[in-house]
């Protein structure tokens, strides 16, 4: 009976530590997009978003998930919204798609009602005199 509770035990301090790890991971590639994002490099920075959503897709299916969750997709999402229409590609629409249906998801269960409302408008395409623009909100 104890060599079971002291094997539940451990096992929970590992995936306590690898959840560290993992934050830590996120953490540098969140640092990443946003020095992709200043400097204006659409491919770093669609690299940089698919390499974040392929990490994060794990906590997507936790009962309960980290709040810092939803601003790290937020950021993603509004980082892929800047990138010019012509460089954006078919793999690049699918995780812009991914990113958009776990943003609502997530807004939804966490009651981000204006957050949730300004991510959906960003998606809404402004007419301009020349050119296609998008909303940009601010996190």
């Amino acid at each position: 009976m104890r060599g079971e509770v002291q094997r539940r035990a451990d096992h929970c301090e590992l995936q306590v530590e690898k959840q560290k790890v993992d934050m830590k991971i996120t953490n540098f590639l969140t640092l990443a997009l946003e020095i992709s994002t200043y400097l204006n490099r659409p491919s770093l920075t669609k690299r940089v978003v698919a390499e974040l959503y392929n990490h994060l897709t794990p906590y997507f299916t936790m009962s309960m998930r980290p709040q810092i969750l939803l601003q790290v997709l937020l950021k993603c999402h509004q980082s892929l919204r800047l990138i010019p229409q012509e460089l954006i590609d078919a793999n690049c629409r699918r995780i812009l798609g991914c990113l958009s249906f776990q943003v609502v998801k997530l807004g939804f269960e966490s009651s981000e009602d204006s957050m949730l409302r300004r991510a959906m408008i960003s998606e809404l395409p402004i007419a301009s005199r020349k050119w296609r623009r998008y909303a940009q909100y601010v996190i």
